[in-house]
């Protein structure tokens, strides 16, 4: 993650408002970002240098206020345009929604599974890795058919493996000690 999108995303954290809802700024700007993502017209326009600010800044509201987004979210979004950042709305994002976790206390974990899993899953998931690592975690999953089984999660620097392969790993480890024993 760049040093510009944790500034804004500190930036944003730092003057909101008291009890601000941060979870409706990141989903009405993750709408915006989203729109502008599948139209490639609308982001060329953005990008265009020939295409004064002022335009850009009409578009941008019209795409916030469709989002519904509040005022202080479309500020923030044309400071966004007006540094030429737009481009970067998705980093931009992701780096607030980590602070605002990391404010709450919440654990991101990317987890890899065998097969898709379901919401129970996830949240059994969630909750043991909640209770290892002490606090809320949120998921991210991924699908890797090569761990057999069970699962491996990495949260921060820590990394919990509790899958099929990696336990067959260990046993024929175990396996070859006692055969030299």
């Amino acid at each position: 993650m760049s040093a510009f999108a944790r500034s804004y995303a500190r930036a944003a954290l730092e003057s909101a408002p008291a009890g601000y809802d941060f979870d409706r700024l990141v989903e009405g700007a993750g709408a915006v970002r989203r729109a502008l993502d599948s139209d490639a017209r609308l982001k060329e326009f953005f990008a265009a240098p020939s295409i004064p600010r002022a335009p850009k800044e009409r578009a941008l509201e019209a795409l916030a206020v469709k989002a519904g987004l509040d005022d202080f979210g479309r500020r923030l979004l044309r400071v966004i345009l007006d540094h030429g950042r737009l481009s970067k709305l998705s980093e931009i994002l992701s780096a607030l929604s980590q602070g605002v976790d990391r404010s709450r206390g919440v654990n991101e974990a990317h987890v890899t599974v065998a097969a898709p899993i379901g919401p129970q899953e996830e949240k059994k998931i969630a909750d043991a890795l909640g209770r290892s690592v002490g606090g809320t975690v949120r998921l991210r999953v991924a699908v890797d058919e090569n761990i057999l089984g069970g699962f491996v999660a990495r949260v921060g620097s820590r990394v919990i493996d509790a899958s099929v392969a990696s336990a067959i790993e260990r046993f024929q480890e175990k396996g070859k000690e006692s055969a030299r024993a």
